[in-house]
């Protein structure tokens, strides 16, 4: 199967969790044997100003471009917009990988996410197994498309990357 993981390369790969989540699920698909492919924007640079050891041993990374096809996109640390999502997949998922209630009440309080949340066009949204049943409705509310939860990925090898970088 043919699957982009939206991704982000700014600054330190240790600089937030996004990155993190995008290249350890990328790195898990691909070991399941499937043709993974990151997606940048193209405003994003290539990679991170560290772990350059830890880039061989990623997926692909291609700028985002509408003319492109995949199985599956999951959104990860960008989104496409509904009529990207309607055109370059057959489905795409959304990875809610922060709590998603409390996610969303902190943000009410701390106006810092200028991010405009859009549904349309998903297949369906994933979080983690570790939420709780009240996220799950919560999110299956506000997104009118089912939600499943999928176990946590963690990939350390960039840490160690790091750690010999730095001696």
């Amino acid at each position: 199967m043919k699957i982009g993981v939206t991704a982000r390369f700014q600054n330190s790969y240790f600089s937030g969790g996004q990155p993190q989540v995008a290249l350890a699920l990328s790195r898990a698909l691909a070991t399941a044997g499937h043709d993974v492919i990151l997606l940048r924007q193209a405003s994003d640079p290539e990679w991170f100003i560290d772990v350059q050891g830890f880039k061989s041993k990623t997926a692909s990374r291609v700028v985002f471009s509408s003319d492109q096809h995949y199985d599956l996109i999951i959104e990860a640390t960008w989104c496409l917009s509904p009529e990207d999502r309607r055109k370059c997949a057959d489905r795409v998922v959304y990875l809610a990988h922060f709590p998603p209630i409390f996610h969303d009440m902190e943000s009410c309080v701390y106006q810092w996410n200028p991010t405009q949340r859009n549904f349309q066009n998903l297949a369906a949204i994933w979080t983690y197994d570790f939420y709780t049943a009240q996220d799950v409705r919560y999110l299956e509310f506000l997104a009118q498309v089912p939600v499943q939860q999928i176990p946590y990925v963690w990939d350390a090898e960039a840490l160690d990357v790091a750690t010999a970088e730095v001696g």
